[in-house]
């Protein structure tokens, strides 16, 4: 697959003292919205905060390696 189909890697980190405010869910979302190909994501395994921010980003489980989680969102019409 080429970088092209791939689309963009997100990652993101969020201030101890910002976490549980909704900025991670605000910036990654707005980022998301700004971007028409697809997005993904990998995600340690048990990390919530961050399900909960891809998940509101579009993105959906896509599969689970070890104990790392795969989330995606496909290309934007």
């Amino acid at each position: 697959m080429d970088a092209e189909a791939l689309g963009y890697e997100l990652s993101w980190t969020v201030s101890p003292a910002m976490r549980g405010s909704g900025i991670g869910s605000a910036m990654v979302v707005k980022l998301a919205n700004d971007i028409s190909k697809p997005i993904r994501a990998e995600i340690k395994k048990g990390n919530i905060a961050s399900i909960r921010i891809a998940e509101s980003a579009g993105m959906v489980f896509e599969r689970e390696d070890g104990e790392v989680l795969y989330y995606r969102r496909a290309a934007l019409p």
